[in-house]
C-alpha cells in the first residue's frame, strides 16, 4: 500500500494499526488532490484484491479493507515540540478522513460529498481521468465522533 500512495505522487504521513495515513496536496499542492486520491484508493482496492485472492488460494484469512477519504483545509507541517517534531496534517478534515476510513465497508472507497464534488468536477471535464471502471453512489450517513453534524458518504465500487 505504501508503494501505491508513493506512485500516486502522496505522502505516506503514518501507519496507525493497520491504517495507512496518505497526503494527497502536501507538501505539493495539486488541484486534482481529490481525485489522486480517489484514483490511489482503486489501485489500492486492486492490489488489495489480489492479496485477497492469494491468502484464499493458501487457505490463508484474507480479510478486505475500506479507504476513506476527505478533503478541506487542514493545518499542515512540521508539528510538535523540541523532543519529537513530525511533518503532518492536523484540523476537523483530518479527523473527518479518519473517521471515514473507520466507517468504510470493506472492498469500497467512502468520500464526503465534497471531496466528492472536486472529483466530479474534473471528471466533467476529463472523464478519462478516473483508474479504470468504477461506480459512484450514494452511501450511508456517518455520524463521526467528534463531527458535530452528520456526514452523507458517496462510495466508490470496482467494476471488474
Amino acid at each position: 500500500m505504501i508503494k501505491t500512495v508513493i506512485d500516486s505522487d502522496a505522502m505516506v504521513d503514518k501507519i496507525v494499526g493497520d491504517e495507512v495515513m496518505a497526503l494527497f496536496g502536501a507538501p505539493v499542492p495539486y488541484e486534482d488532490h481529490a481525485l489522486r486520491a480517489v484514483n490511489c484508493g482503486i489501485n489500492m482496492l486492486r492490489a488489495h484484491n489480489r492479496l485477497i485472492a492469494k491468502w484464499q488460494s493458501e487457505n490463508k484469512p484474507a480479510p478486505k479493507v475500506g479507504i476513506g477519504i476527505n478533503s478541506g483545509v487542514m493545518v499542515v507541517g512540521n508539528i510538535g515540540s523540541d523532543q519529537l517534531t513530525n511533518y503532518t496534517v492536523l484540523g476537523h478534515n483530518v479527523n473527518l478522513a479518519s473517521r471515514l476510513c473507520a466507517a468504510a465497508p470493506g472492498g469500497y472507497i467512502i468520500m464526503s460529498e465534497y471531496t466528492f464534488q472536486l472529483v466530479r468536477n474534473l471528471l466533467e471535464k476529463n472523464p478519462q481521468a478516473i483508474t479504470g471502471r468504477v461506480k459512484f453512489k450514494q452511501g450511508d450517513i456517518v455520524e463521526a465522533k467528534g463531527i458535530p453534524q452528520p456526514v452523507q458518504t458517496i462510495m466508490v465500487e470496482l467494476i471488474e
